[in-house]
């Protein structure tokens, strides 16, 4: 999933550049490790990477 710089889902993420949501390469780290927040997402992308992981992992 790709948010542009430019289209409606880029606003109010405090995302710098263009960014990919990469859900095909999905890790699990420990949060000591997660040294700064890059941004957030707007609820109907976060809705539409729910489907998707769902969708992905074969769930309802």
């Amino acid at each position: 999933m790709i948010i542009l710089k430019h289209s409606d889902d880029w606003k109010g993420t405090g995302l710098a550049v263009d960014s990919v949501i990469r859900l095909h390469k999905l890790v699990s780290i420990p949060q000591s490790l997660i040294k700064r927040k890059l941004g957030t997402i707007n609820l109907p992308t976060q809705k539409e990477i729910e489907i998707r992981i769902r969708q992905l992992f074969g769930i309802r």
